[in-house]
């Protein structure tokens, strides 16, 4: 007789697969994929301490229009951030990536998925009574940490790739424009964090996503499909 989960991961395994490898996806508020390669996974995510002080740089904020109703970033008033990840730590392809210009999140005991070059963005977090909680295979730690990416720029962002359509998902922009996806809409997104005003330390290192930095800040560009 068939485990519930045995039925579940047959029933699964018929929908369209995310490309192999192991990585990490942002998480849309909508949920993880609907798909095998996320189909089991535990609540992923670190809640970083940005900066409490009064500071003449951009505070910590992302796209009102769609962040707040489509995503899972939120702050509060003692300066944090959390952020939420559908990781893929089982195999169950090997599908190739298609050839394109995005970005997705490392899991770091494993390589990037073929294809792929790797690198992190460094954040340097609260100094005073920095603190922070996680539970993720993507961020080092909750101070100070390194966030790590697989990026991908073997394509023109205006040739359409495929990925499944059957839920919203979340990439990392790369190269200036989002990434084209057949039969997916996308909108342009932002995401900031407002990180240590003193003897700011922050750093990139490889290859990352869409980067702007004004000031203690450091922004990122996204790209929402829908």
């Amino acid at each position: 007789m068939q485990s519930s989960l045995t039925i579940c991961e047959t029933k699964l395994s018929s929908l369209t697969q995310w490309p192999g490898g192991f990585y990490a996806l942002l998480q849309p508020k909508t949920g993880c994929p609907v798909d095998l390669a996320f189909f089991g996974g535990t609540h992923k995510f670190f809640k970083m301490h940005t900066e409490s002080q009064s500071s003449s740089d951009p505070g910590d904020s992302f796209s009102s229009s769609a962040f707040s109703p489509l995503t899972s970033f939120t702050g509060d008033k003692k300066n944090f951030f959390t952020i939420e990840f559908c990781e893929v730590t089982r195999q169950f392809n090997t599908a190739p990536w298609p050839n394109g210009s995005f970005c997705i999140n490392k899991i770091l005991s494993k390589p990037c998925p073929d294809g792929f070059s790797s690198g992190f963005v460094y954040f340097d977090t609260e100094d005073t009574n920095g603190s922070g909680y996680a539970i993720n295979n993507v961020a080092s730690s909750v101070i100070n940490p390194n966030l790590h990416f697989c990026c991908k720029k073997t394509g023109s962002a205006e040739t359409p790739i495929e990925l499944p359509t059957s839920s919203p998902f979340l990439l990392y922009r790369l190269g200036g424009d989002c990434q084209t996806v057949q039969g997916m809409a996308v909108t342009s997104q932002v995401l900031q964090f407002n990180t240590e005003d003193y003897m700011n330390g922050d750093k990139m290192s490889g290859t990352y996503p869409d980067i702007d930095r004004p000031g203690s800040v450091i922004k990122f560009y996204l790209c929402y499909y829908y």
